[in-house]
């Protein structure tokens, strides 16, 4: 990691990149293909998402195009994979992706011709058994038996092909620059797939079987398996090897074929937890143990390797990638459980802090990353994530991130270390700080294809006025002042601890004339909330009188004023409003511009709910933070594997039994696998102090359908302690069963 301080170099040449439009829905285009009911598996790097099947059909203009394959590094390596036996797809009966890096299944056949349509095989007499697993590779081992009496020959017939296209194409971005897909090459019992890209790789998909097959060329191989009545098996074992490879002598510091032994399966157990850490947990609710065990699973499933650090990839299929804002979040929401991905993200997004003034990448000295991709757009300049810092928020949420870390940690050595970076980060909030708007902070996207909104709801129309119109820039949103004022809290805090106690007066006196600012600029009596936003140029502002769940997340940050702390509360939790029944909905049903349908403008996300119940508990509302714990959980029960994706449509709870899905929703995704965990930490009241030896449980609470709760090897600093939680009617109590002697544990009621 480097600890030097990023210096200021403008690179614009007083040419600044055209300004975002709004006129545009999507500055890059695309039109990303619904997934459908699909299996996800991910392992480093490498991920595939298939048909439930385990196929993922051919594209062409008269079958739609998909999002199915295998992809590694932003590309596809594999667009089509499919099996037929006799001509027929196998009937699936079975399917269990539960560990994330592996799948199983079971099929049987249908009705199959033989001799040429002269007989038949009788369904359900073939069974086959099929073990899809990723690690380094892609491995698919077929097992057939034969149920019947009588001896049985099949034609088995695996087809495959790859366009090599980048992820953004995929997604439905007009296509740019290309290379050549070369001619297949078929040696022996293996076929090499090849791409030399416009960007000077070469990437292969290399995909061997064994046995060798009967019949082998560019798209298909083609088996004959005589089968003995008996239920004897016959394997066929395809393993699919994809490499990354530069052409010329540079190398770029990413590996060349995904890495082995990045697997991290969490052990089926009674005590939860991540699998690189000690911290376990169990409960009373066996459900609720399933939901966090996929919370969990998930968790471990998206932790991804850049380098040597590690951090959470936002979410699969679009966003294998790192994103600041995600990646930060996500780290926030387990540090309870892993603070050594705390520290990971951290070192990893210091070293792509801003360095220069760059408008086509919203690149600024200091500024925190929005998004990293590696494949062949980006590598070609058609997509400007080298990355790319159009995000307002990732650069505050660093710093909470930090002093939340070190709350735990006590690591002050990290703190030493990325103190460039650290007066790096304070220095851009400074200069972001718009005197003409009265100090609040605030974004405008410079970059031609960049995002014309910059903070956690980056969709075109995320942010609205009441009329449902679209925001204008610069725009300053309630959310973002609140992150702000946390971080320069959690500096202070930092600062004063490092014995730098003029700098801690400094950012605690910064952080109250925010929070004033804040007050002036947003409160609206006639509303009787804050606003979502204040917008415009100068001369032309306007305030967004709108209630949307940014006010709610203003709470998370602290900045709200304890008197209007309720007014809040009443917007979150209405259901007319905000309160969906199975989570907070991202607008208001009231506005103007609410659909539920909608990715920002009406939609429930899960992590969006929790920062929300978050911030609702540390203003005293108790009760509704166990309200909204209670609908996620609630609404994890009713997706498949129990999983709450990145979103689901904000439909009131109500009008159906089930929450109704999103289309293209990531699944797993990593801050709504992250949820649980962070909001059932919070209500548990639990709030450590490292550098004070401290761990506090403060106003513990559970809800009705958890009767108890343990906590085993919760480390705070080098200490550790193990917890359990009882409630016995309407109250709570916390006892601690075991603990280190120089560990403090103060329980508040």
């Amino acid at each position: 990691m480097s600890t030097e301080s990023p210096a200021e170099r403008d690179v614009s040449a007083g040419q600044p990149a055209p300004v975002g439009s709004t006129s545009d829905p999507d500055p890059l285009g695309t039109h990303t293909p619904d997934l459908g009911a699909t299996t996800t598996l991910k392992s480093g790097a490498l991920f595939m998402v298939t048909q439930t099947t385990g196929d993922v059909p051919a594209q062409s203009a008269r079958t739609g195009h998909h999002g199915l394959g295998i992809y590694f590094h932003d590309t596809r390596y594999l667009d089509e994979k499919r099996m037929h036996v006799n001509g027929r797809p196998m009937t699936l009966l079975f399917e269990s992706a539960d560990l994330g890096d592996r799948c199983t299944r079971e099929l049987t056949n249908p009705e199959l011709p033989v001799d040429g349509g002269r007989g038949i095989v009788h369904k359900e007499t073939i069974g086959l058994h099929v073990d899809t697993s990723l690690d380094g590779q892609v491995r698919e081992v077929l097992t057939f038996r034969n149920f019947s009496r009588r001896p049985l020959q099949i034609t088995v017939t695996l087809g495959y092909g790859s366009d090599f296209d980048d992820i953004f194409t995929v997604r439905g971005m007009a296509p740019g620059a290309r290379g050549r897909v070369e001619e297949p090459h078929v040696e022996g019992g293996s076929v090499r797939l090849s791409y030399s890209g416009a960007d000077h790789h070469r990437r292969t998909t290399e995909i061997t079987f064994d046995p060798p097959p009967t019949h082998l060329s560019g798209n298909c191989a083609t088996f004959h398996l005589d089968l003995p009545p008996g239920a004897a098996p016959r394997t066929v074992d395809t393993v699919y090897r994809l490499t990354d490879q530069p052409m010329g002598d540079g190398q770029d510091g990413l590996e060349v074929s995904p890495n082995a032994g990045e697997n991290v399966s969490v052990e089926d157990s009674e005590h939860l937890g991540l699998p690189r850490s000690e911290v376990r947990m169990r409960t009373s609710n066996e459900l609720f143990n399933r939901v966090m065990r996929r919370s969990f699973v998930d968790l471990a499933m998206l932790e991804t390797r850049h380098g040597d650090d590690r951090f959470y990839a936002a979410g699969v299929p679009w966003y294998v990638a790192l994103f600041g804002r995600d990646s930060i979040i996500t780290a926030l929401e387990t540090l309870a459980f892993a603070p050594e991905v705390g520290r990971a993200t951290l070192d990893l997004l210091a070293r792509y802090q801003g360095r220069e003034r760059n408008p086509a990448r919203d690149e600024e000295p200091g500024k925190i990353l929005h998004e990293l991709r590696v494949g062949e757009r980006a590598r070609l300049g058609e997509v400007p994530f080298t990355p790319y810092y159009g995000s307002v928020d990732a650069t505050p949420l660093f710093l909470v991130l930090l002093g939340e870390y070190l709350q735990w940690t006590g690591d002050l050595e990290c703190f030493t270390a990325l103190r460039p970076h650290v007066d790096a980060a304070l220095d851009w909030l400074e200069r972001q700080a718009d005197p003409d708007a009265g100090g609040l902070f605030e974004y405008a996207c410079r970059a031609s294809d960049g995002l014309v909104n910059q903070g956690w709801k980056d969709s075109y129309n995320a942010i609205v006025d009441a009329d449902g119109s679209l925001a204008r820039s610069p725009i300053a949103l309630a959310e973002m002042q609140g992150y702000a004022f946390r971080a320069f809290r959690a500096m202070a805090n930092v600062c004063r601890v490092a014995g730098d106690e003029d700098r801690a007066t400094r950012l605690e006196g910064r952080a109250e004339q925010l929070r004033e600012t804040f007050e002036e600029s947003f409160w609206r009596p006639d509303l009787g909330n804050y606003a979502l936003a204040v917008h415009g140029p100068p001369g032309a502002r306007r305030v967004a009188e709108v209630d949307a769940s940014n006010q709610g997340q203003a709470l998370w940050g602290g900045i709200v004023a304890a008197s209007h702390g309720a007014a809040v509360r009443d917007s979150v939790m209405d259901p007319r409003r905000l309160n969906a029944g199975w989570g907070v909905r991202t607008l208001s049903q009231e506005a103007a511009a609410y659909n539920p349908f909608d990715y920002q403008t009406g939609a429930v996300w899960p992590h969006d709910s929790a920062m929300v119940a978050v911030g609702l508990r540390s203003y005293g509302f108790d009760d509704d933070a166990l309200e909204i714990l209670t609908g996620l959980y609630e609404a994890a029960t009713r997706f498949d594997l129990y999983r709450l994706p990145e979103l689901f449509a904000g439909f009131d709870r109500a009008s159906y039994g089930r929450p109704v899905r999103y289309p293209v929703a990531c699944n797993p995704q990593a801050w709504a696998s992250g949820s649980l965990p962070y909001l059932l930490t919070a209500v548990l009241g639990i709030v450590p102090d490292a550098f004070a030896g401290t761990l506090h449980v403060i106003r513990p609470r559970l809800p009705g359908w958890l009767d108890w709760v343990e906590i085993k090897k919760l480390k705070v600093g080098a200490s550790q302690a193990d917890l359990r939680f009882e409630r016995s009617g309407d109250l709570s109590l916390a006892v601690v069963t075991s603990k280190a002697r120089d560990l403090q544990v103060m329980i508040e009621y």
